[in-house]
């Protein structure tokens, strides 16, 4: 299998990764087993003696945009079968969509505690998000419990007994069955409270989803622990000044894809950004020509491009390799974001052998150094500088109802003009245009229209 690194601009590059497993793919022949038998099964060893890195590492698919770039094509995801070290690859349904509206419950807040050590403006760490959560009464919501009842009673790495599921196949009409002998796994939070037990997995930056293993597996744990009922929270701190608990009940123990979202709970603590404020930045907005020396962005979370900021202010020059690192993500997907922060006008790039080194521009700069609420007009400014934001922009706002995929991508097809082919592009970068102006709305905490 060929795959050629065309240096001449990072948002083509292939990541070792990438090619290591475009390497097991055609040894392995593992496309045409797929075919045949559904699944393919391999073990670390195999992994590491072809790729020469480590399996862990390699098999790691938190949410779909982490997957490398066979599995994203081919639509693949790799689990765990049998016992440690042992791998299974096929077309599962092993993601959970996350949904950062907040439309089915939200509770705002404002800062009540004051802390040196831990703002919850500035999320860093699991800890910190899971400990904001806890401290400000978010967990004692999702129970509705008194915050008193509530006690933190297990976390970190522990082992499982044996144990298995069903999970969907996307392309059959039946299930796969999966067995695990032996797995070790992280609690990110165990609570109880008197009638419940609540099982957190928490991240920091918004993801389009995430694999609904990191909830499932812990669930299994402790089900054999406790008589009580377990709810599944995945929570996401994000670096725009909220909190978010999507809510999971899982409703047939045996049945991976029986997990079901049955709430969200957002807070947030920055100043509040009224429908004014997004209103009167498009009404005073100067649009922008579409860069032509610049990909139209694949990059959903502008949490993330808030992270790209913070780390090329910390360290100018870094390459988008290294961004990518920096953010637990692959280096394609660092490459996408610090190009999103190029079309957006918040980063520069200089050629400097085979790869682009990237640096704050003026805008970026005074931006990440506003006040909180500055900060996210600021970005709201960027972003809807570009014709296709600012019109669903102003559409979700005067509709109070989001665009679909299909209507976004029909719109790119038909008004960008490097968009305007039959290969898929427009669709695949409806969901950034999706998750963009999905944050814009989110940021919006009244209506004083």
């Amino acid at each position: 299998m060929n795959v050629m690194k065309r240096n001449y601009d990072d948002t083509e590059y292939v990541s070792e990764y990438d090619l290591a497993w475009d390497k097991i793919f055609s040894e392995l022949d593992i496309l045409e087993v797929i075919k045949k038998d559904d699944v393919f099964k391999l073990s670390a060893s195999q992994i590491h003696d072809i790729s020469k890195r480590e399996p862990r590492l390699m098999a790691r698919m938190e949410s779909s945009e982490d997957r490398y770039q066979i599995f994203e094509d081919k639509d693949l995801t790799i689990l765990q079968q049998g016992n440690r070290g042992e791998y299974i690859i096929g077309k599962f349904d092993a993601f959970l969509p996350l949904d950062y509206s907040g439309q089915i419950k939200t509770t705002k807040i404002l800062p009540n505690q004051s802390s040196d050590i831990n703002n919850p403006l500035l999320p860093k760490r699991k800890p910190d998000a899971i400990l904001n959560a806890f401290n400000y009464g978010m967990f004692s919501e999702v129970l509705s419990c008194n915050h008193e009842d509530l006690k933190m009673v297990s976390f970190g790495r522990r082992g499982t007994n044996p144990f298995s599921y069903s999970i969907k196949l996307k392309d059959k009409d039946y299930p796969f069955n999966i067995n695990i002998a032996t797995t070790q796994m992280e609690l990110d939070g165990v609570f109880e409270s008197l009638d419940y037990v609540l099982n957190v997995e928490a991240k920091i930056n918004q993801r389009p989803d995430f694999i609904s293993r990191q909830l499932y597996y812990p669930y299994r744990a402790l089900s054999e622990l406790t008589d009580k009922p377990i709810i599944n929270v995945f929570l996401t701190a994000t670096v725009t000044g909220s909190i978010f608990a999507h809510v999971f009940k899982v409703k047939e123990k045996e049945d991976y894809n029986s997990m079901e979202q049955i709430d969200v709970i957002r807070y947030d603590f920055f100043e509040p950004i009224s429908t004014t404020d997004i209103r009167n930045i498009l009404k005073d907005i100067q649009i922008v020509l579409e860069p032509s020396d610049i990909m139209f962005p694949q990059a959903d979370s502008v949490d993330r491009l808030f992270q790209v900021l913070d780390i090329v202010k910390s360290q100018p020059g870094i390459t988008a390799s290294e961004i990518g690192k920096k953010m637990d993500l692959t280096g394609r997907q660092g490459a996408y974001y610090s190009a999103a922060c190029i079309y957006l006008g918040l980063l520069k790039r200089d050629m400097h052998g085979q790869s682009y080194k990237y640096r704050l521009t003026d805008y970026s700069r005074e931006m990440i150094e506003a006040s909180w609420k500055k900060r996210n007009l600021m970005m709201v400014k960027a972003i809807a500088r570009h014709l296709v934001f600012y019109h669903f922009i102003k559409q979700y706002l005067d509709s109070q109802e989001p665009p679909s995929k299909l209507e976004i991508a029909e719109w790119l097809g038909n008004n960008i003009d490097k968009l305007n082919c039959d290969n898929g592009t427009p669709a695949r970068r409806a969901g950034t245009v999706l998750g963009w102006i999905t944050w814009v709305v989110q940021i919006t905490t009244y209506d004083d229209c």
